[in-house]
C-alpha cells in the first residue's frame, strides 16, 4: 500500500502549489501503480474545490483528479484543519497573529466562515481504518471533527480567555487587502512559524464543513473524536505574554506553567 501525505499550502522559491500538490501526487500514484500496489490512499483537503477562491484547495482538488486518472481505486480523504496538543497549524496560527498584532485580530471577511477542525490523532486512526478496510478502495471520505464553529466563535470563545488578552479586537478585513497586507508584512524578514501565507486569506474565508450525504470519519468506524476544547488550552498557553506571568507572580518570575514562544 501507498499512503500520499505530501503537500504544501504555499508556494516556495523551489515548489509551486501545482508541483506539490498535483505532479507530485501524480508521479507517485504513477510510480505504485507501476510497482502493482494494492491499495492507494491519498490525502485531499475538507474544501477542495475546482471554483475556490484558495489556490491551495483548488490544487488539492485538482490533485484527486491527477490520482484517480492513473488509480481509480485508490481511496480519497478530506481531512478539516487539524489541531493537535502543541504548536499545530491551527490555533497556533492564531496564537502567532497576536503575538505580531496584540491586541488586534485580522481576520478575512466573512468572519462567519464555519469549520469542523480534525484532531490529528483522529485522521491518523481514520488513515488506519481507510488501510485495513476493503469497502474504503474507489471511495471519496470527508473527514471533520465533531464540532463546527466559526472563526469569530474560535477567537472569542477560545483564542482572546486562553492567551489572557484583555480587549482583544477581531478586525475583519476583504480577502484581497489581507493577502496584500500579509505579503507587505512578511516581504522583508523572515515569516514566523505559523504565521499566515499568502493563501490563507482565501482559505481561511471559505467554510471548510462535511457536506451532506457525504463518507464520513464515522463510515470508517472511528465514532469517539476528540473537540477542539479538549486541547486548546495546551497549545494556546504557549502564546501568553510574559508580562502577564510577571504580574501574577509574587516573586516577579514567570510562573513555570506553559512554554512561551520565542519566535
Amino acid at each position: 500500500m501507498v499512503i500520499n501525505l505530501l503537500g504544501r499550502h504555499y508556494d516556495t522559491y523551489h515548489y509551486k502549489l501545482n508541483e506539490a500538490n498535483v505532479q507530485s501526487a501524480k508521479k507517485i500514484a504513477t510510480a505504485a501503480k507501476e510497482a502493482g500496489i494494492q491499495r492507494f490512499i491519498h490525502v485531499s483537503a475538507l474544501g477542495a474545490a475546482p471554483d475556490s477562491p484558495s489556490a491551495f484547495l483548488r490544487s488539492k482538488y485538482e490533485s484527486e483528479l491527477a490520482v484517480k486518472e492513473v488509480f481509480p481505486q485508490a481511496t480519497i480523504l478530506r481531512p478539516g484543519p487539524f489541531f493537535g496538543d502543541i504548536y499545530d497549524q491551527f490555533l497556533s496560527k492564531f496564537g502567532v497573529t497576536l503575538e505580531e498584532w496584540r491586541p488586534f485580530m485580522p481576520i478575512p471577511i466573512p468572519t462567519t466562515t464555519t469549520i469542523q477542525p480534525l484532531a490529528v490523532t483522529d485522521f491518523a486512526n481514520a488513515v488506519i481504518a481507510a488501510v485495513n478496510s476493503s469497502e474504503s478502495a474507489g471511495q471519496t471520505y470527508e473527514l471533520g471533527g465533531p464540532k463546527t464553529y466559526t472563526i469569530e466563535e474560535i477567537i472569542d470563545d477560545m483564542v482572546y480567555p486562553l492567551t489572557r488578552t484583555e480587549g482583544g479586537i477581531t478586525v475583519p478585513i476583504p480577502t484581497a487587502f489581507l493577502k496584500r497586507l500579509f505579503i507587505a508584512k512578511y516581504a522583508f524578514k523572515k515569516r514566523p512559524l505559523n504565521a499566515w501565507t499568502q493563501d490563507d486569506p482565501a482559505y481561511w474565508s471559505v467554510s471548510k464543513t462535511v457536506a451532506p450525504h457525504s463518507l464520513t470519519i464515522q463510515h470508517l468506524g472511528i465514532k469517539r473524536l476528540v473537540p477542539l476544547e479538549d486541547l486548546a488550552e495546551a497549545t494556546l498557553n504557549a502564546f501568553i505574554p510574559i508580562r502577564t506571568y510577571e504580574a501574577a507572580s509574587p516573586s516577579g518570575v514567570r510562573a513555570n506553567t506553559s512554554i512561551q514562544s520565542t519566535r
